[in-house]
């Protein structure tokens, strides 16, 4: 089968709007100039057009062509004020989710505890979330909208025993 039906963000481009949608072309757009999103992909409207058509069922000849695996992805995160990006080897991820990881213990963390995130979408999000996985915590996932008040309703909610957050936060933390 030679026709694709998943394109990653990096792989379209603008003038796709027909085959990726509005949404998709736009993503695969501001990506291509170097603006910070998230990786990602599209699935065509041709299949979402052949999965209404089959009764809101995935059609079993339409799969993705391209395997791509967590190992074949680089941490990358874009810059907002220029086209430079920061990154990181998996070496270097592993060792700061270990930091993580001893810096949590050595404050007594300990298997089943909870350890709450509070963060912007950052490049430091993912070696802090794994670095509280190795330590056998659960890890809590804050979103950073939430104001002061969500923020301890949910860490209550949630019977959180440690709240790890950016410098951002600082005024949210003192409410």
């Amino acid at each position: 089968m030679g026709h694709k039906y998943v394109y990653l963000f990096s792989e379209g481009n603008a003038k796709m709007r027909e085959l990726l949608g509005g949404k998709g072309a736009n993503l695969a757009e501001m990506t291509n100039i170097g603006l910070p999103v998230p990786q990602g992909f599209t699935i065509t409207t041709e299949a979402c057009t052949q999965y209404y058509e089959d009764g809101r069922e995935i059609n079993p000849e339409i799969r993705e062509e391209q395997r791509v695996t967590w190992k074949e992805y680089e941490l990358i995160q874009p810059t907002s004020t220029s086209f430079y990006r920061r990154e990181i080897t998996w070496s270097v991820f592993d060792e700061k989710a270990n930091r993580v990881a001893n810096m949590l213990l050595d404050r007594g963390i300990q298997r089943g505890q909870k350890c709450a995130v509070l963060l912007m979408n950052c490049l430091e999000w993912l070696p802090i979330y794994f670095g509280i996985l190795k330590t056998g915590a659960i890890v809590v996932p804050f979103n950073f909208r939430y104001s002061a008040d969500e923020i301890q309703f949910c860490a209550d909610l949630a019977q959180v025993d440690v709240l790890l957050f950016g410098p951002e936060f600082i005024g949210r933390m003192e409410e």
